[in-house]
């Protein structure tokens, strides 16, 4: 199907630098974000936070990684996918709910 297919243009391809937490910017809640939390001997936590406006849509990781002067990439891929919803307590999500009483 012609709604299946990833596309940047879609919105449903998204590439993100990871930045620690003293190089993030001021929060837009239309913007995606990878922030480095911690790092422990070999293992990096990454929290990525998604746009309010992102598509409703199944997803997949995957992570690129290179060494500063180099240009080898290494590419990780997660075989798990996952099902982005909506906020309806986001003001910015087109679905927002002002109040619990409908």
């Amino acid at each position: 199907k012609d709604e299946d297919k990833i596309s940047h243009g879609h919105g449903t391809v998204v590439y993100l630098p990871v930045e620690s937490r003293s190089e993030s910017v001021e929060e837009d809640e239309h913007d995606w974000r990878a922030t480095l939390d911690a790092v422990e001997d070999n293992v990096l936590t990454v929290s990525v936070t998604t746009s309010a406006l992102a598509s409703v849509s199944r997803w997949q990781l995957s992570i690129d990684t290179k060494l500063v002067d180099t240009e080898q990439i290494k590419s990780y891929g997660t075989s798990v996918q996952f099902y982005l919803l909506f906020n309806p307590w986001c003001e910015s999500d087109p679905v927002y709910l002002e109040g619990e009483d409908l």
